[in-house]
This record gives C-alpha cells, structure tokens and sequence, in this order.
C-alpha cells in the first residue's frame, strides 16, 4: 500500500471520528473555590475541545482524494 493512500485512511477515519464526537475531554483540573483554615471547597472542572465541523469534514474530504491519488499511482 502507498503511503498517500495510508496516510488518506487515517485522515478519514480521524474526519469521520470528529462527526461521531465533537467534543474531547482533555482532563480534570481541581480548583479550590472556598478556602477557610479547616473547610476547603473544591470543584472539578472537565477542559473540553470542540472540533469544528468544517475541519472533520475537510479531513473526509482530503483523505479520500489521498486515497484515490494513491490508489491510481504506480511506482
């Protein structure tokens, strides 16, 4: 297999995981709200990123023209 038609699959693949979930949690980070001697308050908070639509999309779109250029070369 070519490189460009890897290379095409992984991209549609990732492009067509970004549709499936748009949002990715990249972790927990804890921060004290309330801070008083003995009594601590503290909430978690999730750090989210949102993948745009457009660029799950541009991925698909890449990828499959990666995959037909490579599949149509011969070396």
């Amino acid at each position: 297999m070519h490189r460009l038609t890897i290379i095409g699959i992984v991209l549609v693949v990732l492009g067509l995981l970004g549709f499936i979930f748009p949002r990715i949690a990249l972790g927990e980070e804890r921060t004290s709200i309330v801070d008083l001697g003995p009594l601590q308050i503290e909430a978690t908070e999730q750090r989210l990123v949102t993948i745009p639509d457009i660029a799950a999309a541009a991925a698909v779109g890449v990828g499959t023209v990666l995959i037909v250029v490579g599949a149509t070369r011969r070396n």
